[in-house]
């Protein structure tokens, strides 16, 4: 049950990131039609429930009228599990325009709701089909009597790679749209959660796939404007 509540709160305090790193992002960009974020949003909206040896067991979906505050043009929060280990890692996806997509991290967000910051966050990086992707990682304690632990590793892209420059307001300015990807695990002490390795392992595998689809999604693009 702990580890259910814990969960539970993960997904929450997900969704709340979200929520600050798309704030009227209706008023900051204009989607309208254009057909390169129609393509990116459908890739992510259809990303695989598969990713590997990982399988989704669970969704969480923002409501219509968070969606539309928000501005939030194409995100998901999901919950993979490990088909062997039944590890569980928490997955949270979404394209954004640039400005408040790129400022929000989870030290703000985890810090001022539930969490303090444990360890602080370290850049980690991993190489997969000849291609280096760099993300943070970072470290929190629940503020409750339990005092769980969570850890939290995110990035953005702006096309397939993924990065964690030491400022990403400055790095990604410039750019029409960025992805942001967060993923959490948690554990019931500081030893367990920073020898766990489950969310390097699902991104072995999730990033090959993701950088896939969008260079499929933008080369789709290339061919209709031809």
């Amino acid at each position: 049950m702990k580890k259910l509540i814990q969960s539970i709160l993960v997904i929450l305090v997900i969704a709340i990131t979200i929520g600050a790193a798309v704030l009227q992002g209706q008023k900051s960009y204009r989607w309208g039609t254009n057909r390169e974020l129609v393509l990116l949003g459908e890739a992510l909206q259809e990303f695989p429930a598969e990713v590997g040896d990982w399988s989704q067991i669970d969704e969480v979906d923002l409501s219509y009228d968070a969606q539309r505050q928000l501005g939030c043009f194409a995100s998901f929060v999901r919950f993979y599990q490990h088909n062997q280990t039944g590890e569980t890692i928490q997955l949270a996806l979404l394209l954004g325009p640039t400005g408040p997509t790129s400022v929000h991290t989870p030290d703000i967000c985890y810090n001022s709701v539930e969490y303090k910051v444990h360890e602080n966050r370290a850049r980690i990086t991993l190489e997969t089909d000849d291609f280096t992707d760099s993300f943070w990682s970072i470290y929190f304690q629940s503020k409750d009597v339990d005092g769980g632990y969570l850890r939290s590793v995110y990035g953005w892209s702006g096309d397939g790679n993924w990065q964690s420059p030491d400022s990403s307001r400055f790095a990604f300015a410039g750019k029409p749209y960025l992805f942001k990807l967060q993923i959490a695990s948690s554990g019931d002490s500081s030893t367990a959660i920073e020898n766990d390795d489950s969310i390097e392992r699902f991104l072995d595998q999730f990033t090959s796939i993701f950088r896939k689809r969008i260079r499929q999604s933008s080369n789709e693009n290339t061919g209709r404007l031809r």
